[in-house]
């Protein structure tokens, strides 16, 4: 059992506010053939205004991951981190009510930054981590994510093994946390690479240097079907928390080009894209469908994010800084995409909103980006 936090005195506030939208008759459609359809008010939508920089700042320390949370914040992770974190809800609050209050119950940073190949759970900077898990040096832990709920923690390794933890949070114990022991997912062949996790669908992905990437059940921890068809390693991937569809990202044999791919959640393939520079990283914006038609991001080599319809890969726009060059290394829609968060391999973090909102309150962007821990006791 595990109990503590390790920013208990973060809170945030998540925003559903509809935006009436702009009337403008000369916005391309988001797709030629359907009548009706609006794109939304995320940043980077062509319906909304154009986005603008409001954060750009140089940290110390490389930058593993950007982690969006719930309470329409953003954490900088270190490389080889993970975060867990368990949400409250304002109980009070109308359950008509536009605006919904969203704390953060309990956290913990989940670290495999050392030699030793031991995992470590870390609830406050000022203590040592707890020793959860040991990995052989042939199986060594090479990507780590965590269930939005906390209730799984899964690791790939340079084996192609998958190990995952189930755990469950007890709120009611001031939330302790109990570690079960893991379950060994076998697939792929080779060094898994990339991992995404979508709460929403209860799957996950994992991608491999074996070319493929594989869907699996988060609650059953199971085998669901196989994303084929991949040229070579699998570098990047992301899940649709609003729709369930999957990007997967390869090198395209062109150069330093990559290759993307958009698939169903049952696993058919909707479209394929070329961009002649490397993709590094992607995500999608999470505006409501049905309503809206969301985009993927991606972050490119040259430290440009290219926007792609989630519909059909067709090009939206870029958007950019002139002062980063270098390639991005993670990117993060906040929870309600009003806000977009991009990581360079040089350590820049740089924030767009919309035009229109630059003046207002931005979300939190919190940096645990000291990967040391603490001397073992």
């Amino acid at each position: 059992m595990l109990q503590s936090s390790f920013f208990d005195t973060l809170r945030g506030t998540q925003d559903n506010r509809v935006i009436k939208r702009p009337k403008n008759s000369k916005l391309p459609r988001p797709l030629p053939s359907v009548k009706g359809l609006m794109w939304g008010e995320y940043v980077g939508s062509p319906s909304a205004p154009e986005p603008t920089v409001f954060l750009h700042k140089l940290v110390t320390g490389p930058i593993g991951s950007l982690v969006s949370l719930q309470t329409n914040d953003v954490c900088a992770l270190a490389p080889k981190m993970s975060l867990l974190v368990v949400y409250t809800r304002d109980k009070t609050a109308r359950a008509d009510s536009a605006t919904k209050q969203i704390d953060i119950n309990w956290s913990a940073l989940v670290t495999y930054d050392k030699p030793d190949n031991i995992i470590r759970l870390k609830l406050k900077h000022n203590t040592p981590g707890v020793n959860i898990a040991r990995f052989n040096a042939d199986s060594a832990v090479t990507c780590c994510v965590t269930a939005p709920d906390s209730r799984a923690i899964i690791f790939g390794t340079k084996s192609g093994e998958i190990k995952a933890h189930r755990c469950n949070p007890m709120p009611d114990k001031a939330c302790d946390l109990e570690i079960l022991p893991s379950v060994a997912l076998h697939c792929h062949s080779s060094k898994i690479t990339c991992l995404s996790v979508c709460g929403t669908y209860r799957i996950f992905v994992s991608g491999s240097q074996d070319g493929t990437a594989v869907i699996w059940d988060l609650d059953a921890l199971s085998y669901v079907r196989s994303l084929t068809g991949h040229a070579s390693d699998v570098t990047a991937l992301t899940i649709s928390r609003t729709s369930g569809d999957i990007c997967t990202v390869c090198d395209s044999g062109n150069d330093n080009g990559s290759h993307i791919r958009l698939w169903t959640i049952n696993g058919s393939l909707v479209a394929a894209q070329d961009c002649k520079l490397r993709v590094r990283c992607v995500a999608f914006s999470s505006a409501p469908e049905g309503t809206s038609v969301n985009v993927l991001a991606g972050g490119l080599e040259n430290g440009t994010v290219r926007l792609w319809s989630s519909w059909d890969l067709a090009h939206v726009r870029d958007v950019t800084t002139q002062s980063v060059h270098n390639p991005i290394v993670s990117i993060a829609f906040t929870h309600n995409s009003m806000v977009l968060y991009a990581a360079t391999e040089r350590g820049f973090l740089v924030g767009w909103c919309r035009k229109d909102k630059e003046r207002e309150k931005q979300p939190l962007l919190i940096t645990f980006l000291d990967s040391k821990a603490p001397p073992l006791t």
